[in-house]
């Protein structure tokens, strides 16, 4: 009984403070973001990819590259084109219903709503397919919602744009065949 007491308190000690559903207003911009998101992943649109970045994170890349964010843009634009080509991505399914939204204040004063959601797509690459098991984080800034696959390599870059992402676990993405 006191493993469980401690148990259920470790894992409510692990939960942002102020984890909630999303309103029926926030969860329908997060459908339309993953819906839009998933349309540009199977159509091979990587403009539309490039778009769902957050603007914030596209700037602070931009000052360490020392480019401008138009440039930076095309850049990326153009690099995640050329992996499409080699690379065809099937749609993501993610639900925007089960998202446990957090809400965050950067040091500016700007509130940021954001969920780590569960996402599964495929991919075929020299005629083999496989099924990627890699969380989407969904991020609201200034009022638009963005997203960006979890990779727990880019931790640290998104913790200096988003600090409040440093206490956070980010999933890593799992790859295996498909059936």
């Amino acid at each position: 009984m006191r493993l469980i007491a401690v148990l259920a308190l470790s894992l409510l000690i692990a939960l942002p403070a102020n984890a909630r559903s999303l309103n029926r207003s926030e969860q329908r911009g997060l459908e339309a973001a993953l819906a839009a998101y998933s349309d540009a992943l199977a159509e091979g649109d990587a403009a539309a990819l490039t778009e769902a970045l957050p603007p914030r994170l596209l700037r602070f890349h931009a000052g360490l590259t020392g480019m401008e964010v138009p440039a930076l843009e095309a850049a990326m634009t153009q690099q995640t084109q050329a992996m499409m080509e080699k690379i065809r991505f099937g749609a993501l399914e993610a639900d925007a219903a089960a998202a446990e939204a957090n809400q965050s204040k950067l040091a500016d004063g700007t509130r940021v709503l954001w969920s780590i959601l569960p996402a599964r797509f495929t991919m075929e690459q020299d005629g083999r397919t496989s099924r990627v098991d890699q969380p989407v984080l969904a991020l609201r800034d200034d009022g638009e919602w963005y997203l960006l696959r979890v990779d727990p390599g880019q931790k640290r870059i998104l913790a200096a744009v988003y600090p409040f992402l440093a206490e956070v676990d980010l999933p890593a993405m799992n790859v295996t065949p498909a059936e």
